[in-house]
């Protein structure tokens, strides 16, 4: 098998020199069918007065003095994704006119940090797919980024693939490199296995003495086979050869969850009403819950065929195109189950907003009854919210039904304790809602009895409103 470049777009995604600028006025001229007026449109060029009379006018996105286009920086993504699979497939060809034809592959790097290249794109153009996968250090809950990732992999592969790198112990290129515990590295590659892998390999087969990885983890670590990660090694070589019989083998999910690298790029570009929404962190909370449930999970484009699937999740869509939200609402209108996050079907493929009310162009919109806003949730771990108190973030959650109104005010007890009296300041001939002798416990001071009312009984507690019309005068404190 061939292995062709290595982790295309890691250190060298973007280019903007002139050569460059060159290629990207190419590209636009055949992506807006050489229509400068259908680029101006696309861009909205009217504002701030942006319009080009001509394509040598334009340039990559550099450094500017305010916040840039949104629909020229999402271009310019997709360009420089696009040129560098042009890359891939022209390296390709060339070991393809040399017999025997031999499979070609690249590898990856479907990762918590990497998101410079659209593998929606890349995958058809693989004879394998293959992907390096590297933990967070500082990731509490890395065995769930193993499967989301393997997931996704899996699902761009169509079915097995190849895991070309990961690490047996600690990496050497982020701030704190954190060693595996025990067991660990032996989890991580059989929960590869388990998410469609057909074959495990490392980075890299013996540590280096020297040079810029030499405190990267290996095979063969510094202290040689007289070492534990050597012997993890050796004991994850017999587990693979036990799992021979699975090899080949595929499977098949009633859940899919919407994952386009447009939307990726468009959410976390500036200007956004938060900075601080990050795609891949918003996809996660909507699948943690269904791997803690163990339930399978395919990933999918917004065009993709869905009549497979029960369930469609879209947890961040933000731009999706006309093609896409139909696709998404015929699902729905078919008898399919759509969930859809916050801030999708916003924009158009251009970045432009989707005017009529959110979301825009995907189901739910017509119907008032079926949009709620999500309630902020707060997490100890999350860094402080510049809107809100700390840990405070919209996070979206899946429910069988609506959810109940909450109240918002305060425990009655509390309300007491604070000095309030049983008249209102305002309306003396209303009564306040407080705490009165007859309370059965202090956590429910005033039960709700409308079964019992229906029924013709008592009530629990005759200082209710629907009691205190058949029981004497309440004396309240």
């Amino acid at each position: 098998m061939w292995h062709i470049h290595n982790e295309y777009g890691c250190h060298n995604a973007a280019c903007y020199c002139d050569v460059s600028a060159a290629a990207f006025r190419t590209w636009l001229r055949r992506r807006h069918s050489d229509d400068l007026k259908a680029l101006n449109h696309a861009w909205g060029t009217t504002f701030w007065s942006q319009w080009y009379y001509d394509w040598d006018e334009i340039i990559p996105p550099r450094a500017t003095g305010a916040d840039p286009n949104p629909a020229h920086e999402l271009d310019w993504r997709r360009f420089c994704s696009d040129e560098l699979l042009s890359l891939y497939t022209a390296e390709r060809d060339v070991l393809r006119e040399v017999p025997p034809a031999i499979p070609a592959t690249t590898n990856f790097m479907v990762n918590f940090n990497i998101d410079a290249l659209d593998y929606w794109r890349w995958a058809p153009e693989l004879d394998i797919v293959s992907n390096d996968h590297y933990l967070r250090s500082t990731d509490p809950e890395s065995e769930i980024d193993v499967a989301l990732c393997g997931d996704l992999v899996r699902s761009m592969a169509g079915g097995p693939w190849l895991l070309m790198e990961h690490s047996t112990g600690a990496v050497n290129w982020q701030p704190v490199n954190r060693a595996k515990g025990a067991g660990e590295m032996r989890r991580n590659a059989l929960a590869h296995v388990a998410h469609g892998a057909d074959g495990i390999a490392f980075f890299q087969w013996r540590a280096a003495k020297a040079g810029a990885e030499q405190w990267h983890s290996a095979m063969l670590p510094h202290a040689g086979t007289d070492s534990q990660i050597w012997r993890d090694v050796v004991q994850l070589g017999a587990d693979l050869k036990a799992l021979a019989a699975v090899r080949g083998s595929t499977a098949t999910a009633q859940v899919a969850m919407v994952w386009d690298w447009n939307a990726r790029w468009a959410l976390e570009l500036p200007s956004q009403p938060s900075g601080e929404l990050r795609f891949q962190e918003l996809v996660r909370d909507w699948y943690r819950p269904l791997w803690q449930a163990g339930v399978a999970v395919d990933f999918v484009r917004p065009g993709d065929d869905l009549s497979s699937y029960r369930l469609v999740l879209a947890p961040s869509l933000y731009p999706v195109d006309d093609e896409g939200a139909k696709n998404l609402t015929a699902f729905a209108e078919h008898g399919g189950t759509l969930a859809v996050g916050f801030h999708s079907g916003a924009v158009d493929e251009h970045c432009h907003i989707r005017l009529g009310g959110y979301p825009g162009g995907l189901p739910g919109r017509p119907r008032r009854a079926h949009r709620r806003t999500l309630p902020p949730v707060v997490r100890r771990d999350a860094p402080p919210h510049r809107s809100g108190p700390p840990g405070c973030h919209r996070r979206p959650m899946v429910r069988a039904r609506p959810a109940r109104r909450r109240r918002t005010r305060r425990p009655l007890r509390q309300r007491a304790a604070e000095g309030h009296t049983g008249r209102h300041p305002e309306h003396p001939r209303r009564r306040n809602r407080l705490v009165c002798r007859h309370s059965p416990r202090p956590r429910d001071p005033l039960r709700t009895v409308g079964p019992n009312l229906r029924r013709g009984r008592r009530a629990t507690s005759p200082c209710h409103p629907a009691a205190r019309r058949r029981s004497r005068p309440t004396q309240w404190h």
